[in-house]
Parts: C-alpha cells; structure tokens; sequence
C-alpha cells in the first residue's frame, strides 16, 4: 500500500448504521461519518467478511435473522482510526395475529396477550 507522505491525519469517525433492525433480503447503506483526512483506505469487516476499500460507503444485505459485528478501521501513513457497532437482521412478520381474551380488562393488572406468527423472527412489542 503507497502512502503520500504528506497524509492529513484521520480524525475520530462514527459508522452511519441503520437505527433499526434490518428486513433480511433488503439491501442498505453502511457508511462512515465525514471526518479529516486524506489518502485513507478503510478495511471493512463484516463478521466473517472482511475487503479494502477507498470510498466511505458500502450496501449491504443479510439473508438470515441475526446480530451482525460491523468494523471498519480507517488507515493513511499518519495514524488508524476504528469504529464498530451493530446491525439486527429480522425477517419480515408476516400473519401477525392478536388471541383477543374476550374477559374485560382491569386498570393497572397484569393481563396476557397472545400473538400468533405465522412467518418472521424477533418480535418486540412495548405496551404502555
């Protein structure tokens, strides 16, 4: 790898990931922050997937549900820099059905709701 000597040292980046879990089988953007810089090559790791690139973005798509690890380590004679996080891959919910109790419901007591999936993986519900 060549190196200018006259690199402009690499500031502290953040990735730009998705705020929300992913639908697997859809393509979305992974980038990187705009930070200082010059003549910088990211190595990209993907779990076990792991390339060079010159350019700050890159698409990505997951076919199976899961937590994926999301690395780049940004490089240029001066110094390195590195970032991570996460991305959460779901299947789509698909049939998603609410087992209705047809007894009333008393303020502030526990009660259960039921659902019934038919295709998809991890469903998280907040009621308040």
């Amino acid at each position: 790898m060549l190196f200018s000597f006259a690199d402009v040292p690499i500031s502290q980046f953040s990735l730009r990931l998705p705020n929300h879990p992913v639908k697997t089988r859809d393509f979305f953007l992974i980038s990187i922050e705009p930070h200082e810089g010059t003549n910088v090559v990211y190595r990209w790791k993907l779990d076990d997937e792991e390339f060079t690139k010159t350019t700050k973005a890159l698409v990505q798509v997951y076919s199976d549900p899961g937590v994926y690890n999301v690395q780049v380590t940004a490089s240029n004679r001066n110094n390195t820099v590195r970032s991570s996080g996460i991305i959460v891959a779901q299947d789509e919910i698909i049939g998603l059905e609410c087992v209705r109790n047809t007894n009333s419901v008393i303020p502030m007591e526990e009660i259960i709701i039921e659902w019934i999936i038919s295709q998809g993986s991890s469903l998280f519900c907040t009621y308040m």
